[in-house]
């Protein structure tokens, strides 16, 4: 399969839409700015996708990836780091407690107190997820491959394959056709996906948006169907 010339998805927008109908609600390319005295009027970094799923999420009985759903009946917060090719990373603004971006981001949010802010911010530096009563926060990436350096030094990482994503939206545009038949308000990039699942195989689904994405078939991990 060749690159498409131009691709017509962004991997944002797709990843959007996979936790969309995951129950997250979300703020797409979320800006950490500098602090109010800072010399240079400049953003710090700017996350992909932040999310939040609640405990209780139920529509339909819809069955959601397993993953995002078993959170321990609790708040799932999460931050997402979208790539559209390579392997599942997280970028540095993320990862160095130097950076001092993750408290920014969790006081924006408004998960946790401020006293609870530094702890929080410390456990998802050095291992990318932190829980208490109610809450549950992990990093989250996505890309076409898993990093299999991340499996043993950072196995906190939710990893997440395109053909993994693409999969869930055609199953869940297939099995519950009916419902989502009525869909005007949403977006392009939903009616395109929508449009591509006519087809009932969803391996001629997750090729054909992989395309639209601008990627070939060996750039992309296998993933059992």
């Amino acid at each position: 399969m060749a690159h498409s010339t131009k691709p017509i998805f962004n991997p944002v927008r797709i990843a959007y839409w996979f936790f969309r109908l995951n129950g997250c609600f979300q703020i797409e390319n979320f800006a950490v700015h500098p602090d109010a005295d800072a010399e240079q009027n400049q953003m710090r970094t700017d996350a992909d996708l932040l999310g939040v799923r609640f405990p209780y999420r139920d529509e339909l009985g819809m069955k959601d990836f397993a993953p995002l759903a078993n959170q321990k009946n609790k708040t799932l917060v999460l931050i997402a780091e979208v790539k559209r090719g390579g392997v599942c990373r997280l970028n540095g603004p993320w990862t160095n407690p130097k950076e001092n971006n993750l408290p920014r981001v969790l006081s924006a949010i408004g998960c946790f107190s401020c006293e609870e802010i530094e702890a929080a911010s410390s456990s998802l530096y050095s291992n990318e997820y932190y829980e208490n009563q109610a809450t549950v926060i992990r990093m989250i990436a996505i890309a076409a491959k898993k990093n299999k350096l991340y499996e043993n030094s950072k196995p906190n990482v939710l990893q997440i394959t395109w053909k993994e994503a693409l999969g869930f939206i055609h199953s869940r545009f297939r099995e519950h056709r009916l419902q989502k038949t009525d869909h005007g308000q949403w977006n392009c990039t939903g009616k395109k996906l929508w449009e591509y699942s006519e087809t009932q195989d969803p391996k001629q689904f997750i090729q054909k948006v992989l395309c639209g994405m601008g990627l070939t078939a060996t750039e992309v991990q296998s993933t059992p169907m």
